[in-house]
């Protein structure tokens, strides 16, 4: 399954390693790790870009953390 990250971006979430949201010359940078080791070079979006990829990131997040209480519930 891939989440889209921006309008022309989709990501796999099970290949992220790390995800974390920077100010990178004064302007927000969002940057995705990734677990493949031939993939040196993180995804990384600048400016709105940033902006959207991180709020679809971060509902992803919410929705698995819901789904998961749900299923302890």
């Amino acid at each position: 399954m891939h989440i889209l990250l921006t309008q022309n971006d989709s990501i796999d979430p099970d290949a992220v390693a790390m995800a974390h949201m920077i100010q990178w010359q004064g302007e927000p940078r969002a940057e995705f790790l990734m677990n493949r080791e031939d993939l040196t070079e993180p995804l990384s979006f600048v400016g709105d870009d940033a902006i959207e990829a991180w709020a679809n990131w971060q509902t992803y997040g919410r929705s698995i953390e819901e789904k998961r209480c749900g299923d302890e519930g």
